[in-house]
């Protein structure tokens, strides 16, 4: 979890703010879902996280817990995405989807 945190908090400092004082020569739109697919991979490392964490205090209905973690690294996904885009971006969609898939077969 903190190798995520760790590459949300030096991608807004050393990248991102950058981008909002002199944006780099692609549409906005462009820059919008790099940067969100950028906090992606610390929803995923936070998922990660939380699944090693239930893995190692022996959590009895582990394949429970892990799905509905899944499910809720996809939702927040798909949610970022959304926001980033301004719904522009159809991967918010695939990415409910598979939150809701993944809900359903817990």
């Amino acid at each position: 979890m903190i190798v995520g945190f760790v590459h949300t908090g030096l991608g807004e400092t050393l990248i991102f703010k950058g981008w909002r004082q002199s944006a780099p020569d692609i549409a906005r739109q462009h820059r919008n879902i790099i940067w969100a697919s950028w906090h992606l991979v610390t929803i995923c490392c936070v998922a990660f996280g939380i699944i090693l964490l239930a893995v190692g205090a022996g959590v009895e209905d582990l394949t429970s817990l892990i799905l509905y973690i899944i499910a809720a690294a996809f939702l927040l996904s798909s949610g970022l995405v959304l926001l980033a885009t301004r719904g522009k971006h159809p991967g918010w969609v695939v990415l409910l989807i598979i939150a809701v898939l993944t809900v359903t077969f817990t």
